[in-house]
C-alpha cells in the first residue's frame, strides 16, 4: 500500500471511512521518524554530538582512519605505524643509550656492546650500595651508633662506579657534548669529528692504564690501607682497570664505525 502524506491522512480522518482511517494512521506509524533517520533517540543524539566535539568516537581515535591518509598510508590518520610511535627507528643516532640502538654491531663489537651494559649496570649496583651505606650512617647516627667508615666506603664506591660507566658512554654516544659548531655542518664532517674523539679517547684510556697499572703495584707493595676500616687501597684499582679496558675497546669501536661512516 502507498504511504499516505500528512494531508491525505488528515483528509482521511475528516471525511472517510473507520476501516481506511484506520489503515492511514498505521501507515503513518509505521513510517520512520526524523529522529530514528538521524540515528537514534534524542539522548543517542545528544551523545554523538558530545563524542564528536571531544574527537571523535573511539576507535577511530585508537586506530587511526580506515582509509589512507593524505600520504597515502593506511596509518596515516595516527600519524604512523605503532612501531615508528613507540620507538622511532632502529638507530635512533647519538645520545640514544638502548642495546637496540646500534643493531649492526655483529661478532666482537655486539660482545663488547654486552661487556659494557653488564658493566655499566655493575656500576649502577655499585652507586645504590653507596647510598645504602649513607642512609645507614645517617639512620644509625640518629640513634647514636653511626655507620664507621662510611666516608672511606663513599670514596672508593664513586670512583669505581664513575669508572664503570665511562665505556658505556662511548660506547653509545652519551658523553656530554657541545654542537655549537657543528649544528650545520654535514654527516660526513660529524662522522669525522667523532672519529677524532674516539681516537682521542682511545689514547687517553691507554695512558690511563699504563698508569693505573702502575699505581696499583705501587699500593699493593707498599701495603697502603684506608685509615678506618683498614682496605686495601689497591682493590679499588682493579675495576678501575677493567673499566678503563673496556673504555679502549669501546672507543676503538666507535672509531672504526665512525671511519666506516667518513
Amino acid at each position: 500500500m502507498r504511504s499516505a502524506a500528512p494531508g491525505d491522512a488528515r483528509n482521511a480522518i475528516a471525511g472517510g471511512s473507520p476501516a481506511s482511517v484506520a489503515r492511514e494512521a498505521t501507515d503513518l506509524d509505521a513510517r520512520p521518524s526524523p529522529l530514528d533517520a538521524a540515528g537514534g533517540a534524542p539522548g543517542a543524539v545528544e551523545e554523538d554530538r558530545q563524542d564528536a566535539g571531544r574527537g571523535g568516537a573511539a576507535a577511530p581515535v585508537a586506530g587511526g582512519a580506515q582509509g589512507p591518509g593524505p600520504g597515502g598510508s593506511p596509518d596515516a590518520g595516527t600519524g604512523g605505524a605503532p612501531e615508528a610511535q613507540a620507538g622511532g627507528a632502529s638507530d635512533a643516532g647519538p645520545g640514544c643509550g638502548s642495546a637496540s640502538s646500534f643493531p649492526q654491531r655483529k661478532g666482537l663489537a655486539r660482545q663488547i656492546h654486552r661487556a659494557c651494559l653488564a658493566w655499566a649496570l655493575f656500576g649502577g649496583a655499585v652507586l645504590l650500595s653507596v647510598v645504602a651505606v649513607n642512609l645507614a650512617s645517617v639512620v644509625g647516627g640518629v640513634f647514636g651508633r653511626p655507620f664507621p667508615g662510611d666516608f672511606e666506603l663513599t670514596e672508593i664506591g664513586v670512583a669505581v662506579a664513575a669508572f664503570a660507566f665511562l665505556p658505556w658512554c662511548q660506547l653509545t654516544d652519551a658523553d656530554v657534548s657541545a654542537d655549537v659548531f657543528t649544528a650545520r655542518v654535514g654527516a660526513r664532517w660529524i662522522a669525522r669529528f667523532r672519529l677524532a674523539g674516539a681516537l682521542v679517547a682511545l689514547l687517553v684510556a691507554a695512558v690511563l692504564v699504563w698508569r693505573m697499572s702502575a699505581g696499583l703495584s705501587d699500593q699493593r707493595d707498599h701495603g697502603y690501607v684506608s685509615a678506618i676500616l683498614s682496605v686495601p687501597i689497591w682493590w679499588a684499582y682493579v675495576p678501575i682497570l677493567v673499566s678503563l679496558a673496556l673504555l679502549a675497546a669501546a672507543a676503538l669501536v666507535r672509531a672504526l664505525e665512525s671511519a666506516a661512516r667518513s
